[in-house]
């Protein structure tokens, strides 16, 4: 099952990631860049991919035990909250490739916010057990700070496209 395969991906991620050798990439000015390549295959090695149908929910609001988070592989998925119209990542909005979601109730520890359905024919997701990123964070920690810098863009970017 599902949790089998979290187990055989966790270990043989695990081994990789304490013997890998992959420097903290820097931008000119000697921070933190976004998420790299190398990341993104990490974190996708370790994960279960799964495939849903339009219509699906893969997240619902409120749902508990939120101990994963997602990414997007190919298609498009819509976020929305009761009472409230549809929105983009932490306001509302549609998630395209390659992007992460279920990140507010991973950072927070709570019930998600949204609910996260299909948009597309079909969408294959990369689910990415806590346990497994929160290890690649203590083997790899410039990884955890170039999520914190994905996350902190993103979150800018809502707040900049806010008219108050």
């Amino acid at each position: 099952g599902i949790n089998a395969e979290y187990g055989d991906n966790f270990r043989t991620e695990r081994s990789r990631a304490s013997t890998a050798t992959m420097s903290s990439p820097r931008d000119a000015a000697g921070g933190m860049t976004y998420i790299t390549r190398d990341d993104f295959r990490m974190m996708m090695r370790g994960s279960v991919a799964l495939t849903y149908k339009k219509g699906e929910v893969i997240v619902e609001e409120g749902q508990e035990e939120m101990e994963k988070i997602f990414l997007l592989k190919s298609g498009q998925v819509k976020v929305s909250r009761k009472g409230l119209q549809e929105f983009d990542m932490f306001g509302l909005y549609r998630v395209t490739q390659m992007r992460f979601f279920g990140l507010d109730s991973f950072l927070l520890n709570s019930p998600s916010p949204v609910s996260v359905s299909v948009e597309s024919l079909v969408a294959s997701v990369y689910v990415i057990d806590i346990f497994f990123l929160e290890t690649l964070f203590r083997y790899q920690p410039g990884l955890a700070g170039r999520m914190l810098r994905y996350i902190s863009t993103n979150l800018d970017s809502y707040l900049h496209s806010i008219e108050f």
